[in-house]
């Protein structure tokens, strides 16, 4: 047996990875969330082995905060999922459950920097750091208005599935970046995440410019994903500010 199964992250982990396999198998594969959520998932188990075999605190602070980040990934897709109907509340929520309490037991790995330390997980309802954010819960309406889109809409494949790529990635971004306890990271996953809203709005243009959609049909999911481009402009600035002062 290798060292790291014996810890509770990472049973707790494969429990979480057991319940995650069912939603990419009953989802359509063009649903960007897929593949960003068995990546994620992978990379949380992977760096949780990594962080147990490191003897430097460095080091094990370094892979159990690329693990947070990957585990605020894996809740951000199952954001998704649920706003597309793909995922039940219940699954929803029970998802979410065991993601927070493999959250808490890494930022105590992260917080102690040697292995083998797991301080007791938290219960309760799951609130995460990007759950709060007022720009993430934009984004997540702004991925249940495309999902609306894309039901209502024969679109062209191309751009249905570019437009499902973008949104999924603003929320992910958001969610990953909130993980991160350096400025410099969370700027640049910040930064990619409002390189997906433009990206957004791009696809919109283009599906009004090509006569699939109008003018009017594009309204609301233009003005989400101004709003979020705005908040993530502001946001950014505000780090690059302080980087200065």
């Amino acid at each position: 047996m290798f060292s790291h199964e014996k810890l509770d992250v990472y049973q707790t982990y494969l429990t979480f990875a057991t319940c995650s396999a069912p939603i990419v198998e009953r989802a359509e594969k063009w649903h960007a969330f897929c593949d960003h959520l068995e990546r994620a998932t992978e990379s949380v188990g992977a760096n949780i082995a990594r962080a147990n075999t490191q003897d430097s605190a460095l080091l094990v602070r370094n892979y159990a905060e690329i693990a947070i980040g990957s585990d605020h990934e894996c809740a951000a897709c199952l954001d998704v999922a649920n706003a597309k109907d793909v995922l039940p509340e219940d699954e929803h929520r029970a998802g979410r459950v065991l993601l927070w309490r493999i959250r808490g037991m890494l930022l105590g790995l992260r917080k102690a920097g040697h292995r083998v330390h797991e301080d007791t997980a938290p219960y309760g309802d799951p609130q995460f750091p990007h759950d709060r954010l007022d720009v993430y819960k934009l984004g997540l309406a702004l991925v249940t208005w495309v999902h609306g889109l894309q039901v209502e809409f024969d679109l062209p494949t191309r751009q249905r599935n570019r437009i499902d790529h973008t949104t999924t990635g603003i929320l992910l971004n958001i969610a990953e970046g909130s993980g991160k306890s350096s400025t410099a990271d969370k700027q640049k996953f910040l930064n990619t995440s409002y390189f997906h809203t433009l990206q957004t709005a791009i696809v919109l243009d283009l599906l009004v410019a090509r006569g699939c959609l109008g003018p009017d049909d594009v309204a609301e999911g233009k003005q989400l994903a101004d709003r979020i481009a705005g908040m993530l402009q502001s946001w950014i600035r505000g780090f690059a500010e302080n980087s200065k002062a």
